[in-house]
């Protein structure tokens, strides 16, 4: 759970809770839940072994490299964050050392930073890499690294990096360590729903990491970013309406944070210690306010329409749609839900234009579209979309 404080362990002790209890209430509150930031709980990922395992296997094994993919939003970086917790504590050799990719970073700005510090013949990395051009002269830092360690190198974000060339050269250096294995391990995280998004296509990056699909999170597994804190804070919830909120996240750990504070937050206005409708309600009303710009605009931008059409719903019916674990739904999904909304029978006909005009640059696109006619599917470009939209329709009273 971090480092938040246990505020509460007395609380239940004392009734009725004072103006400070409540006040520190929200505040444990607003330190517990982090919609924002990768979830640091190494037990959250209990349901998600294969990917723990396949990780560690990489970090232990010599000549091993990985490339962690799936949607946005999914737990790519927690799980990059928090696999040292997994080494044991007697291996000190393997050093971790993470950088966040931007769109501007080259191949030789990529290793100045995630080296900083480090000195190559007597000069520190990043001055001696400043005016360098031959990619071959990383590898000769990298194998200069001291041997007694192993390097676990994590580029995260790797899906913000624009240049063909830098994308090449990383793989071009993967490719040297997994013929030439040494102490060098190259962990590539990103946005993607195959290795040629994030790399193109390169021929043999395939051939030399381990390719690690992260897929959503289940239900169980969000229960417990609720279910764990309420009590940390001194409210209760019963299991029926934790499911509700945690269903409003539809697998992604970012919302599960974002609609269990809201509701909390709602609670503790009302000064009611147990959780109720009410606050359920609120909690959807909240978490659309607050989502982020780019997500709202998005959003409008898809729906709108001049006159009197279904764009709405029919978005709607997409992001209740039952998906693949790589979010991917076919028309008869939408279809199904889509009745549910309207209330009457439609067939896949009479909403195809909007699925083509949602996989159009003119309302985003918010959909991609795979397969062959008639057999088509589709996945929300990007994940945070699916949840803000389905709790967009909670709102507007359309489910």
């Amino acid at each position: 759970m971090g480092d938040a404080p246990e505020l509460f362990a007395d609380l239940p002790k004392r009734e009725p809770w004072t103006d400070q209890d409540w006040g520190l209430a929200e505040a444990t509150t607003r330190r517990l839940f982090n919609p924002s930031s990768p979830i640091d709980e190494d037990r959250l990922f209990s349901g998600r072994l294969a990917q723990v395992n396949d990780m560690l296997g990489v970090v232990y094994e010599k000549g091993a490299h990985a490339i962690l993919y799936g949607e946005r939003g999914v737990g790519k970086s927690s799980l990059a964050n928090t696999i040292t917790a997994k080494i044991p504590p007697v291996v000190t050799n393997i050093k971790f050392l993470k950088e966040n990719c931007r769109p501007e970073d080259t191949f030789f700005t990529l290793w100045s930073k995630i080296l900083f510090g480090f000195q190559y013949d007597g000069v520190l990395i990043d001055e001696f890499l400043k005016s360098e051009t031959r990619e071959f002269m990383v590898i000769k830092i990298l194998e200069s690294l001291p041997k007694t360690s192993q390097f676990v190198f994590v580029f995260d974000e790797f899906d913000r990096i624009t240049g063909t060339a830098t994308k090449a050269a990383i793989a071009d250096t993967i490719k040297h360590f997994s013929d030439y294995p040494q102490n060098i391990t190259i962990v590539i995280v990103g946005v993607g729903y195959s290795i040629e998004e994030l790399f193109g296509a390169h021929p043999s990056i395939q051939r030399c990491c381990l390719q690690i699909f992260m897929p959503r999170m289940s239900n169980p597994e969000l229960s417990e970013i609720i279910s764990d804190r309420y009590p940390q804070i001194g409210l209760t919830c019963n299991a029926a309406l934790v499911e509700r909120l945690i269903d409003l996240s539809r697998g992604l750990p970012g919302y599960a944070h974002l609609a269990g504070r809201e509701a909390a937050l709602s609670a503790i206005r009302r000064k009611r210690r147990t959780l109720d409708d009410v606050d359920y309600s609120e909690a959807i009303k909240e978490s659309v306010r607050r989502a982020q710009e780019s997500i709202t605009t998005a959003y409008n931008r898809a729906v709108y329409s001049s006159k009197e059409n279904i764009y709405k719903e029919v978005l709607l019916a997409c992001a209740m749609a039952k998906t693949d674990e790589r979010g991917m739904f076919a028309g008869a999904d939408i279809r199904d839900k889509l009745i549910q909304i309207l209330g009457r029978r439609v067939e896949i006909a009479s909403f195809t234009r909007h699925l083509a005009a949602f996989c159009d640059p003119g309302r985003g696109p918010v959909l991609r579209k795979s397969g062959k006619k008639n057999r088509f599917q589709y996945q929300f470009v990007d994940a945070p979309l699916q949840p803000y939209i389905f709790m967009a329709g909670r709102r507007d009273g359309l489910i």
